[in-house]
């Protein structure tokens, strides 16, 4: 019986340390709430559409951004100023179109290749522990044939591409000092989340485990 009640008040506590830590979630989203106009003009994204969603074409979506983000880095790695990044993208845009169509031959496909830099309009995405609102982006696209397929994207500026989100390694200070030394503090406030939160829910659970055993 006292093992019993021992774990309901657990889960009394529980629910309501949730709680508490739910709602100051909610408010801290609310009160960060920011529209594509605040951020837009601060970041570059970059964007290879594939052209379609079978694996083939997925799969060389990715082997094509990888070889311009291996080609970008020494361009753009440390760059901090998004005109002068824009006029390396310019600058670029032929010798990224060959490296797209270089890597589609090489694979064995004839897609057509088409790279554009300007404004488009974008869902809400997700990069990492970056987060961009809906709205309108200048952003350099690689189009792949029809171009039907999903993208994969990230942010060139501030130089984003060159943390590779998908690995297991890679750090949110790695994000957060990249952030810095591109964006003003506000601003970095505006698209990155906190860890805090997650790393405490976690911390949390663990606790309240260990307690139930």
């Amino acid at each position: 019986m006292k093992k019993y009640r021992r774990k309901i008040a657990l889960l009394i506590v529980m629910v309501f340390v949730f709680s508490i830590v739910m709602l100051g979630i909610i408010r801290m989203m609310d009160s960060r709430e920011v529209n594509a106009e605040e951020i837009s003009d601060k970041v570059i994204r970059f964007h290879v559409i594939a052209n379609s969603d079978n694996d083939e074409d997925q799969n060389l979506k990715i082997k094509v951004k990888n070889d311009v983000i291996k080609y970008m880095y020494d361009k753009l790695n440390g760059c901090d100023d998004i005109d002068k990044s824009r006029e390396i993208i310019l600058g670029e845009m032929e010798n990224l179109k060959k490296i797209a169509e270089k890597k589609i031959s090489e694979e064995g496909y004839d897609y057509d290749v088409k790279i554009v830099l300007g404004n488009e309009n974008f869902p809400q995405k997700r990069y990492g522990e970056v987060v961009l609102p809906h709205g309108e982006y200048e952003a350099l696209r690689i189009i792949i044939g029809e171009g039907q397929g999903q993208n994969w994207w990230c942010v060139m500026f501030p130089p984003l591409c060159f943390i590779d989100v998908t690995l297991e390694d890679y750090s949110f200070e790695d994000i957060q000092i990249t952030l810095d030394k591109n964006l003003s503090e506000e601003d970095v406030e505006k698209i990155l989340e906190k860890e805090n939160d997650v790393v405490f829910k976690l911390k949390f659970l663990e606790w309240f485990k260990k307690e139930e055993k």
